[in-house]
């Protein structure tokens, strides 16, 4: 019993880091992942020295069902984001220098929605609502687009790498 339950462990683990490993891209060909489609365009800027700089626009794109993943505390401030992204992005053979990037990441959108709340004392308890962040996510159809700019070596095209994150 002991083994098969070490043997199961093993490979749900391995299933479970195989699919959450980086896929090669190829440019203009959209790369699937369930319902989302992300593909990217490259635009070459200038030589510099020894490296191209180029501009990478990244789109990923909603045809299956809303995607909406809820705060846990409406109406607090929040500082990491990473809960939210759709993707992470890994360019392979980017040099990082002149601060720019080496990876990134693709935001949701936001989700906003009207919220009503009570303020005042209890004598004169007043309703209001705003208009408030309740989450982020990508709705059927829509799609988000981020723009990253990388420095390669002269001559190498820009090799991106995808990472599909947080919705599956």
């Amino acid at each position: 019993m002991k083994t098969v339950s070490i043997c199961l462990f093993l490979f749900f683990s391995i299933t479970i880091v195989s699919a959450q490993s980086y896929q090669a891209m190829t440019e203009n060909e959209a790369t699937n992942y369930e319902n989302l489609k992300a593909s990217y365009n490259a635009k070459k800027i200038r030589t510099r020295k020894t490296q191209d700089v180029y501009d990478i626009k990244m789109t990923i794109k909603n045809s299956g069902t809303d995607l909406i993943k809820f705060k846990n505390n409406i109406g607090e401030v929040e500082y990491d984001f990473s809960e939210y992204w759709l993707a992470e992005i890994n360019f392979e053979n980017a040099t990082g220098s002149n601060l720019t990037i080496m990876e990134g990441h693709v935001n949701a959108k936001e989700f906003k929605q009207r919220v009503t709340y009570k303020c005042g004392s209890d004598d004169d308890e007043i309703e209001q609502s705003k208009s408030m962040i309740v989450g982020y996510g990508l709705r059927h159809g829509q799609s988000v687009n981020s723009t990253y700019r990388i420095r390669v070596p002269v001559g190498d095209q820009p090799v991106v790498e995808i990472q599909f994150v947080n919705y599956d």
